[in-house]
Formats: C-alpha cells, structure tokens, sequence
C-alpha cells in the first residue's frame, strides 16, 4: 500500500499504544521535555512526515516512560517499545478509531 492510498486516520504502533496508554500526546510531550508535535509524529508513518518514526518511541524516552507508566499504575514494560510488524516486516499502522483521533 503506497502513502497515496492510506488513510488519513493512520497510526503506527507501537508509539500509538504506548501515548494513550499514558493519558495523550500532551502528558507525555511534557514527561519527554518535547513539542508535542515529536510525540505525534512518533505515531506516524515515515512518508506521511519528514520527522514520523514509523510507530517506534525513541530509545532516549524509555526510561522517563516507563518512569511515568509506573507512577500512573500503567502496565508496560520495555518490551512494550519493541517495533511491531506484520509478515512483511513492515511496521505496523493501523487505522485508528475515531476516538483515538483525537488524542493522536
């Protein structure tokens, strides 16, 4: 599928996963000490964006994240952070639901 033909609405695990887990791109811009904007483009595919990782969080945010998933009682652990792919070994990006939307 080219980028021509995805849908708008995509997001790429498992960035996706992780930034709702923890309340939103705001909470965890500001645990991260980034512009919300680096978190979004976390969740997004590389050719939708110059600065989109595909659905991988950065590795120098790991820590402050799971920091922050155990403070709010959050199950996560490292592996969590993994990359996702489907048998292509793609990354995965899914289509989000409308509720997610908003928060990504």
């Amino acid at each position: 599928m080219t980028s021509r033909t995805r849908p708008a609405s995509l997001r790429c695990e498992p960035a996706r996963s992780i930034i709702l887990k923890l309340g939103g791109i705001d909470p965890v811009a500001e645990e991260c000490d980034v512009h919300r904007s680096r978190v979004w483009a976390w969740a997004q595919p590389r050719e939708r964006h110059r600065a989109a990782t595909g659905g991988n969080v950065p590795q120098r945010h790991h820590v402050r994240l799971l920091n922050m998933a155990r403070r709010l009682n959050v199950p996560m652990t490292a592996e969590d952070f993994l990359p996702v792919h489907n048998n292509e070994s793609l990354p995965v990006c899914v289509a989000a639901a409308p509720d997610a939307v908003a928060t990504l």
